[in-house]
């Protein structure tokens, strides 16, 4: 899957920080794992939380990516960010659009049901 985000160029480390979160969340809840309880914990006690229940995320900071492990089995993986720098000519300004990759097993489920409402 690609994800594309116009952001401003004041903005855009906010911007992708917002959407990669949502996608962890996602990948989280659909793993069974109530993200507002991990939210509301400790780093430490979410930590532990996720290693109990055999979910690793790994953060690549220098990227922008991030993989999450479930047992040893990678199960979803956060590409790093490509900008395109755009103008919008009616204002005159300049803006980002970023596209990032991304997939997860939980992908084809998606389009599944998405093939089936159709």
């Amino acid at each position: 899957m690609k994800v594309t985000i116009l952001a401003s160029r004041n903005n855009y480390h906010e911007a992708i920080g917002e959407e990669r979160a949502g996608w962890v969340k996602y990948i989280l809840e659909c793993l069974d794992m109530d993200s507002e309880l991990l939210s509301s914990m400790s780093k430490d006690k979410a930590f532990e939380e996720l290693v109990n229940n055999g979910i690793d995320i790994l953060d690549y900071p220098d990227l922008g990516a991030v993989k999450i492990l479930y047992g040893q089995e990678v199960i979803a993986e956060w590409g790093e960010p490509e900008f395109l720098m755009l103008k919008d000519n009616e204002n005159e300004e300049f803006y980002y659009k970023i596209t990032i990759e991304n997939w997860s097993i939980f992908d084809d489920e998606n389009d599944d049901e998405n093939d089936d409402e159709n």
